[in-house]
């Protein structure tokens, strides 16, 4: 249910290992409803793939343990916390009015709560794989700060408590 997913592992990895951001919504899906989300989410994948086929990736994963009940995540990389703005175009337009409304019908039968997490990627605590850190050598993999030596004082320089 992944949208505008590279066809090879090392472009997936090159896609996380170049973003800074990443953002999830976790969708907590009503007992019951879980056919009808998959189904919604499916024609969203439809959408957003024959309006921009070169788009950001999306990746689509269902929780199979450690919730209470049926959970699906929806999650986003960013280089940059403005270029989560320039989603276009937006999902009124793409799926049209109509399948719109039914969109949002669909999400309030199907759907009991949505929670969204921002997080940004810390290079200094990651681990990242070799193929994550490959993407962007200088972000993964920063040089230690260098401490600078104090200048010398010059000869007859009044010390401090003079």
């Amino acid at each position: 249910m992944s949208i505008n997913l590279p066809t090879d592992m090392p472009a997936v990895l090159k896609v996380v290992g170049s973003s800074r951001w990443v953002r999830t919504a976790a969708f907590h899906v009503r007992t019951g409803h879980i056919d009808d989300f998959e189904a919604q989410i499916k024609t969203v994948k439809q959408g957003i793939e024959r309006s921009n086929p070169s788009g950001p990736m999306i990746l689509v994963s269902q929780a199979v343990a450690g919730n209470r009940g049926s959970v699906f995540y929806v999650t986003t990389f960013r280089t940059s916390l403005a270029d989560f703005d320039k989603v276009s175009p937006p999902l009124k337009e793409i799926l049209g009015m109509e399948a719109y409304q039914q969109y949002q019908k669909s999400n309030s039968e199907n759907v009991q709560l949505i929670e969204t997490t921002l997080s940004r990627y810390l290079p200094e605590l990651s681990n990242p794989p070799k193929e994550v850190a490959d993407a962007s050598l200088d972000f993964w993999n920063p040089k230690p700060a260098v401490m600078k030596k104090p200048a010398a004082k010059p000869a007859g320089s009044p010390k401090s408590g003079d």
